[in-house]
């Protein structure tokens, strides 16, 4: 239990860990959270209401190419279901590609500068949202 954000899964792959069960993706998502390369996102946050960047530059998948911050935003200020269901597969499929990156990563010798790098990353974006949800309120 408590073990579930993409921190704490590339944590447990480097300590051999292989098999995850978590309901964060989904729960959060159900709640208007996103997990991305960039570190989490709130949807309902008012800075998203004109955002028309994907909700995750790096993700190719259907939210990614074919929603905006905006309209998610949207739908889940309106109460659509169908923003629960786009954040929902938006974040089974982060969770998928980190998990086969990561795999990647073994086979060819890179692990722990993967896990260091995307840990970074995410880290460094929920920094900046964080700041950034401090200079809007």
């Amino acid at each position: 239990m408590g073990v579930g954000t993409p921190q704490d899964l590339l944590a447990g792959v480097g300590m051999g860990y292989d098999m995850f069960d978590c309901v964060l993706p989904t729960r959060n998502a159900r709640n208007g959270g996103a997990f991305t390369s960039e570190g989490r996102v709130a949807i309902k946050r008012a800075a998203y209401a004109r955002d028309e960047r994907p909700l995750d530059p790096r993700c190719d998948c259907r939210c990614c190419t074919i929603f905006s911050r905006a309209y998610l935003r949207h739908l889940h200020q309106s109460g659509e279901i169908l923003a629960a269901r786009a954040l929902t597969e938006h974040n089974l499929y982060f969770y998928a590609r980190l998990m086969r990156e990561a795999q990647a990563a073994i086979a060819s010798g890179t692990y722990r500068t993967f896990a260091a790098y995307v840990t970074k990353m995410i880290d460094d974006g929920e920094r900046a949202e964080m700041e950034n949800k401090i200079n809007v309120v």
